[in-house]
């Protein structure tokens, strides 16, 4: 394998990965041979990999995983997660606060609290509440609040919270 000549005409050193010998502990999550390391100018390591994925480490610590289906998901120093899926769902996990955020291509955004509440906000300003105990509420954009059952919230209200095992 020979390194990109873009990476290369860029002053970047590249390293070649025959058979998939070396792999680095952070891209374990690309889960294939890596093929190929190149240290970029400015301090970016950049692995790729024989599925098609590449794994980006920053120098300040963050690491982006992009797959070949167009997923990819960013690892933040601070804890945090930011995972894009193919579809265009978006979930990002603030580790300060153990939240998931939930950002879906119809608009709709839902959160996920460690008490087991789960909010969905809408594009309209309608709100959903899913108390731990079980209780629905609606809330319109006016503030009043009316007392629904489950069955009458958008699927991805609905949907249980991302896996923090997936990353």
């Amino acid at each position: 394998t020979k390194p990109h000549a873009a990476a290369a005409a860029a002053g970047s050193a590249a390293t070649d990965y025959i058979n998939g010998s070396r792999h680095h502990p952070a891209a374990a999550a690309a889960a294939d041979h890596l093929l190929q390391e190149l240290q970029h100018a400015d301090g970016k390591l950049e692995q790729l990999f024989s599925d098609g994925s590449r794994v980006l480490h920053f120098t300040n610590g963050t690491v982006k995983t992009t797959r070949c289906d167009g997923s990819m998901c960013i690892k933040f120093t601070n804890g945090d997660v930011k995972r894009q899926s193919a579809d265009g769902r978006v979930d990002y996990y603030y580790a300060e606060v153990a939240t998931w955020q939930s950002t879906h291509p119809c608009g709709i955004e839902v959160f996920y609290f460690p008490s087991g509440q789960v909010e969905g906000h809408h594009a309209d300003g309608v709100m959903d509440i899913i108390f731990p105990d079980g209780a629905v509420r609606r809330i319109a954009p006016d503030g009043s609040e009316q007392d629904i059952t489950a069955g009458l919230l958008p699927a991805p209200v609905q949907l249980p919270p991302p896996e923090m095992d997936r990353l």
